[in-house]
C-alpha cells in the first residue's frame, strides 16, 4: 500500500527489493547479484523438511555459484562482511587486483570514469560522491579518489593516461536486474531506481531529495514541490533504514509542506528507528496538525513493529515529552 498523497494506492513489487528480502530471510544478504533467477534458487529448499534445511541448503548453493562469478571478475553489488563469510577473503584480493589495472584516459583535463563504475569499490565512491555519467573534471576525479582511499582506509593510486579518445569500455555481465540498477545509478534515473527498490539505491535518492527541498525553499512552486513528493515516495518504496535519518531532518522542517510527506515516509518504514524518530517528534512538537499525522503513521507502524509499545512507554515517562497524553491514548488502542 502506498500512503495518501504517493500517488496509485497499490503499486507493483519493487524486483529487487523483493530479492533482497528473499536473499535476507535465507541468510544470504549480500549475495543477491549472483546470477540464478529466484525460482531456481527457492526449488532447491521444496524438499527440505525445515526451515533451517531449507536456508543451508539455499546459503550452500547461493555462496558457491557466488565465489565463482566474482573470480570470473564480476564482483559488482556484491557486499558482505567477512568475519561472516571468510570464504571470501580471496575476493578482496581480486577487488583490489582489479582496481589497481584500471586505468583513466583525460583530455584537457577531463576524466573519463566508465571504468571506475565497472568495478565495485570504484562504484562505491562514486554513488557516495554523486557523481552522474562517465566524465568529471580534474576537482571531482581527486575528490573521487580521497572517496575511494576511504572506503578502502588505503592509498589509491589509479594511471592517468593523456588520450584525445575516449576508449570503449564494455560493460561487465551482469544478472539482468543489476544491469538495469547500474544503467540507473550512472544516470540518475529516479523512476527506475524506484521501480527496483534496491537498497543500492538510497545514496542517490537521498542526494536528490535535498536538492529538491532545497530547490522547493528557494521557489515554492507546483513543480519543485511534485519533484520533491516523487524522491519521498521513492524512499517509501525502497523502505531503506538508511534513509530514516534524512527523513527525520525533513518532519523538523519548518515548511509544512515539507515535513507533512516525510512524516508519512515514517509512517511507511516498519522499524524500531521509526517508531523512535516519531515517538520523539511527537513529545517535541508544538505543531497539533503534524502531531496528529504523526501519531498516524505511529498506528500504522505499531500494526506491523513488535517493539513499537516498548519504545513508546519509555518515550512518555521521560520529562520533557510534552505530549506524552496523545501517546498515553495511543497504546491504549
Amino acid at each position: 500500500m502506498v500512503p495518501p498523497g504517493f500517488g496509485k494506492e497499490k503499486i507493483n513489487l519493487e524486483t529487487l527489493k523483493a530479492r533482497e528480502v528473499i536473499f535476507s530471510l535465507f541468510g544470504s544478504r549480500g549475495l543477491e547479484p549472483v546470477g540464478v533467477e529466484i525460482d531456481t534458487l527457492l526449488s532447491f529448499c521444496m524438499k527440505c523438511e525445515s526451515y533451517i534445511e531449507a536456508k543451508n541448503a539455499f546459503y550452500d548453493f547461493v555462496l558457491r555459484t557466488s565465489l565463482n562469478q566474482i573470480k570470473s571478475g564480476n564482483s559488482l553489488f556484491f557486499q558482505y562482511d567477512l568475519s561472516l563469510i571468510p570464504e571470501l577473503t580471496e575476493v578482496e584480493k581480486i577487488r583490489t587486483e582489479k582496481l589497481n589495472e584500471i586505468v583513466i584516459p583525460v583530455n584537457d583535463e577531463i576524466y573519463d570514469i566508465r571504468s571506475l563504475w565497472y568495478t565495485e569499490y570504484g562504484r562505491q565512491a562514486l554513488v557516495d560522491s554523486c557523481i552522474r555519467g562517465f566524465v568529471v573534471d580534474k576537482d571531482e576525479f581527486e575528490n573521487i579518489i580521497l572517496v575511494l582511499q576511504t572506503i578502502l582506509q588505503k592509498e589509491v593510486k589509479i594511471t592517468i593516461e593523456e588520450s584525445e579518445k575516449t576508449i570503449p569500455k564494455t560493460p561487465p555481465r551482469l544478472y539482468p536486474l543489476y544491469s538495469n540498477l547500474l544503467d540507473a545509478l550512472i544516470s540518475h534515473d529516479i523512476f527506475q531506481l524506484q521501480e527496483l527498490g534496491s537498497e543500492h539505491c538510497t545514496n542517490t535518492l537521498v542526494y536528490h531529495t535535498r536538492l529538491s527541498s532545497s530547490a522547493y525553499k528557494r521557489l515554492p512552486t507546483s513543480f519543485t514541490y511534485s519533484r520533491f513528493l516523487e524522491l519521498i515516495k521513492a524512499h517509501v518504496r525502497v523502505r531503506s533504514l538508511f534513509s530514516i535519518s534524512l527523513l527525520e531532518e525533513l518532519i523538523h522542517s519548518k515548511i509544512q509542506r515539507i515535513a507533512a510527506p516525510a512524516i508519512s515516509a515514517l509512517g511507511n518504514i516498519y522499524h524500531p528507528s521509526s517508531v523512535s524518530v516519531l515517538a520523539d517528534f511527537i513529545c517535541e512538537s508544538r505543531n497539533s496538525t503534524l502531531v496528529s499525522q504523526a501519531i498516524r503513521a505511529l498506528e500504522t507502524v505499531r500494526n506491523r513493529t513488535t517493539e513499537t509499545d516498548h519504545i513508546l512507554l519509555h518515550r512518555m515517562k521521560q520529562s520533557d515529552c510534552i505530549n506524552s497524553s496523545k501517546l498515553r491514548v495511543l497504546l491504549k488502542r
